[in-house]
């Protein structure tokens, strides 16, 4: 796995494309944008490296920029199946930045793998707790968390 900087202009309007496009960060504004995309390191890996594990705890969120990877889950008895596959634009460990809680399911990269990624902490000394500035969109029906397709920006303040 290789970390890097966003340096070059070309990247950095690259990201901000991406994070504009995603329903979780639909409503931010233009200044938001800037502030989540400069906070964010790029990663690599080789195809066959794993992103992540199933049963660690996770503190990252991961902006898919290029190649694929798939996400694995490993069931109680052990059988193991792809629950879904990552592609350019997509996103993945979003849930890091909302609850401290142990990964539901492995990512491995499939081919060369590129992603943004952003740490739970980095994103709340940048931008703040999350969970301040999100709401339910819908009602939560009893449930103890809430599913991030669901919430969005409801205020802002820069630290």
């Amino acid at each position: 796995m290789v970390y890097m900087i966003i340096e070059h202009a070309h990247e950095r309007e690259s990201l901000h494309e991406h994070l504009k496009r995603m329903p979780a960060f639909s409503t931010m504004t233009e200044v938001q944008l800037a502030m989540l995309r400069d906070k964010m390191t790029m990663k690599s890996w080789k195809p066959g490296k794993c992103v992540f594990n199933q049963g660690e705890v996770g503190d990252t969120f991961y902006v898919t920029l290029s190649g694929t990877a798939d996400v694995i889950r490993e069931d109680d008895d052990g059988s193991t199946k792809c629950i879904k596959k990552v592609e350019d634009g997509d996103y993945f460990g979003e849930r890091a930045l909302l609850i401290d809680e142990p990964r539901h399911a492995s990512v491995k990269a499939v081919t060369a793998l590129k992603c943004a990624c952003i740490r739970r902490a980095d994103f709340e000394q940048k931008i703040g707790p999350l969970g301040e500035y999100l709401t339910l969109q819908g009602e939560a029906q009893g449930e103890k968390r809430p599913d991030w397709r669901e919430l969005k920006w409801v205020s802002f303040q820069a630290v």
